[in-house]
């Protein structure tokens, strides 16, 4: 079976802004276990777009065919607050509203979930692989009906209990990187840190960056007498 990826199917998509950063959450339902979802950037459209895909495993070949619910969501680090978004699928274009908040996205995350959810960052080539979610909470429509247009699947305001839903369980990209010295410098770990940041999801031509140093530590010992200070850093556009 090839390992290209196609448009997946959506039944709901969620967009949430806060501090340079944009969450989206997708639902839906992939073709058997054996499939991986991703959410990735389109770049040189004048509204921020989004393609949601799946790609078959190589044991997807093996797997009967059975219809699996997802729920998948990834942050992108963007500079300017978007009030609609657009989401590539394989129905066709939606137009997605985004809910501002002035919580930290990854803090809502973990703590809606209690703490239980995969945290990961983009690997070299940007892809990220997240483990198959549980089904959508209840309250969301799994099997709508065939849309023949680009209207936003979700127009109401949602409830704080369907924001936990939607939040809870999912896969999180962010940009994020730790930096070592051997010295014991500040700014050796620092500017080692800023090396391995990965490249932001959108970029903008005047985007300029806030790096904040999220943690500080270092460790001791060792039959060699190992001494090395770690900064951990977190980089957010203006």
């Amino acid at each position: 079976m090839t390992e290209q990826r196609e448009y997946a199917t959506r039944t709901n998509l969620h967009a949430f802004y806060s501090h340079s950063q944009l969450l989206i959450v997708a639902e839906g339902e992939l073709p058997s276990t054996e499939y991986e979802i991703d959410i990735g950037h389109q770049a040189g459209e004048a509204v921020p777009t989004f393609a949601l895909t799946h790609r078959a495993r190589p044991t997807a070949a093996d797997a009967p065919p059975k219809a699996t619910p997802f729920r998948y969501g990834e942050i992108f680090s963007i500079g300017r607050p978007p009030d609609v978004i657009r989401v590539r699928h394989k129905e066709g274009l939606d137009d997605v509203n985004v809910e501002f908040t002035r919580d930290d996205l990854v803090d809502i995350v973990l703590s809606l979930s209690g703490g239980d959810v995969e945290v990961t960052l983009p690997d070299s080539d940007g892809d990220t692989n997240a483990p198959i979610p549980p089904p959508p909470p209840s309250g969301f429509d799994t099997n709508p009906a065939p849309q023949e247009n680009s209207a936003p699947v979700e127009t109401r305001p949602l409830t704080a209990s369907e924001k936990a839903g939607i939040l809870g369980d999912i896969a999180v990209r962010y940009r994020e990187a730790i930096g070592y010295s051997n010295k014991l410098s500040f700014d050796e770990a620092f500017a080692d840190a800023l090396k391995k940041l990965p490249p932001p999801s959108v970029k903008f031509p005047d985007m300029l960056e806030t790096v904040e140093v999220v943690q500080i530590g270092a460790s001791f010992g060792g039959i060699a007498g190992f001494r090395r200070l770690e900064v951990r850093i977190r980089a957010y556009p203006d």
